[in-house]
């Protein structure tokens, strides 16, 4: 792929592998029993790039796909990011109606707030709800995955999970999301 882009796209292309094989994340390879692994997690593609999709499309197709996360939170299986839903199933039905309302007034439907933002609201509703949501859902999961606590981490990577005032549960939202039907990294 990198050849495409150089002579395609007319970008200027470096690769460099620290690992023993190619195709970084993308990599895949067969067992002994003939099942392909996505060594390092699933191949979950998703873009707001049409360009993106239409080229990666010339070397596979796509299996329709759409990534939702469940989580156990007090023993209630609750959709990350954390949503409406998930509001109303953690908290008692009118602290929940309030919650919602709450936010809805102060970022509007639809909206997608970052915890850390969210941590900042004066409202003291909002407030409760940040610091579950912080202390349930993010803080451990986040400093697992950067191994610092979020404080620490750009604003950028911690907006990745936001809090979502709506009921979509996709972890992406991206018009274009997909799982290739074929392997990807054959092509780099």
């Amino acid at each position: 792929m990198a050849e495409r882009m150089a002579s395609q796209l007319g970008w200027k292309v470096l690769v460099l592998e620290q690992r023993d094989h190619i195709g970084g994340n993308c990599f895949d390879e067969y067992d002994e029993h003939g099942v392909l692994i996505h060594r390092y997690g699933p191949h979950l593609f998703h873009t707001d790039s049409k360009e993106v999709w239409d080229y990666l499309s010339q070397f596979t197709g796509w299996l329709p796909y759409e990534h939702r996360v469940l989580s156990r939170i007090d023993g209630q299986l609750v959709p990350i990011p954390f949503n409406l839903t998930s509001i109303e199933r953690c908290f008692p039905a009118d602290k929940a109606s309030a919650m919602i309302e709450a936010l809805r007034t102060r970022f509007g439907d639809g909206a997608r707030v970052p915890i850390l933002e969210l941590r900042k609201e004066q409202d003291p509703l909002l407030g409760e709800l940040a610091d579950f949501i912080y202390q349930k859902a993010f803080v451990n999961y986040t400093s697992k995955q950067w191994g610092v606590p979020p404080e620490q981490i750009s604003p950028e990577v911690t907006a990745r999970v936001p809090v979502v005032v709506s009921r979509d549960d996709r972890y992406f939202t991206d018009p274009w999301q997909a799982v290739p039907a074929r392997r990807l990294y054959r092509h780099v």
